[in-house]
């Protein structure tokens, strides 16, 4: 079936690449996003259902299933037809689809006419007007099947985690982390550089059996403190150096993927060691601990960083800059071994 996304403009790139990985794990016969002339950031894909996957998106507002494309008079019938259902409805604009405004009244008569009704409170279904891109004269109607979880983890800040020194990621970018490492439901994620456990909370809001680590014992003790608010248990939380990371965990099966946020030096210690130097380490650990074929997404403040990989590790696809503000960006990577 065919479904369209309206993704989110805080990165557009980023919220793409996060929808694509994000079918691959739980539709994976599903169609790689692709862009349509309708609205602002929608994308097209094909896929069998999306129940399962509007829960995991963190940076696309909204899945919406096509009912009608062309001019008013077309979307009009189509509208009267669609009122046959007799069903309730509520008619909105996409975002930053504010010309179109002045039609909803219109369509939203030919519903009634066709012997539905309008409820702007508790509608039974929300359809969304959108303008064509390519043709002012020409406008599509979609159904909203399915509502992500972007608002809702945008209203969890990070300062509503009881332990977040020195900082921690935001839940939306945390999310689109652990959807960017494709670790399956019931699969395995591990976060080496754990810090307050943000990417380990999204992780089991996902489905995902979480393993931490951290040097630093105040960072593992906090982030099983915040795990515990979420009601998460991890599958293994340990303080040790990257280094030592196989020796730790190697009672445990194989990985399935990670996620993580390496410190720099800046904000986070890095203990003294040289942040690049850093991240080659852990990469070379979880080559041994992580399931051949996995993938690990990262958040780097530069690409240089990520010039210089061990051998067996690859980047997939290009690496995604999210500018933090005018003098600041950092660089997310996805890696496979």
């Amino acid at each position: 079936m065919k479904y369209w996304a309206e993704l989110s403009g805080d990165n557009v790139e980023l919220a793409r690449r996060e929808l694509a990985a994000s079918l691959r794990v739980v539709y994976p016969a599903g169609t790689p996003p692709r862009e349509v002339p309708w609205g602002l950031r929608m994308v097209a894909f094909e896929s069998p259902q999306v129940t399962d996957l509007a829960p995991r998106l963190a940076l696309t507002h909204r899945l919406l299933r096509p009912l009608s494309e062309g001019p008013v008079e077309v979307l009009r019938r189509a509208m009267k037809e669609e009122g046959g259902s007799g069903r309730s409805i509520a008619l909105r604009t996409s975002s930053g689809s504010g010309r179109v405004a002045g039609l909803v009244p219109t369509l939203g008569r030919a519903y009634v006419e066709g012997g539905g009704r309008v409820d702007l409170t508790s509608p039974e279904r929300t359809l969304v007007l959108l303008p064509s891109r390519e043709n002012p004269m020409e406008f599509a109607i979609a159904e909203e099947v399915g509502v992500t979880e972007r608002l809702r983890l945008a209203r969890r800040p990070p300062k509503t985690l009881a332990f977040r020194k020195p900082v921690t990621l935001s839940p939306l970018l945390a999310r689109a982390l652990v959807n960017l490492s494709e670790v399956p439901p019931g699969g395995t994620l591990i976060d080496p550089f754990c810090g307050t456990g943000a990417i380990l909370i999204e992780g089991a809001a996902v489905g995902c059996r979480i393993v931490g680590a951290d040097v630093d014992s105040r960072m593992v003790r906090g982030a099983l403190a915040n795990l515990a608010s979420f009601g998460v248990v991890p599958e293994r939380m340990v303080q040790c150096d990257v280094g030592d990371l196989p020796r730790s965990l190697d009672d445990l099966p194989r990985i399935n993927g990670g996620a993580t946020d390496p410190p720099y030096g800046r904000a986070s210690t890095t203990k003294g060691e040289e942040a690049g130097r850093l991240l080659l380490r852990a990469l070379e650990s979880l080559g041994e601990i992580v399931e051949r074929g996995s993938r690990v997404a990262i958040m780097v403040p530069s690409p240089q960083m990520m010039a210089r990989l061990p051998s067996g590790w690859g980047v997939v696809g290009e690496p995604i800059p999210l500018p933090v503000h005018r003098s600041l960006t950092r660089w997310v990577f996805v890696l496979r071994n």
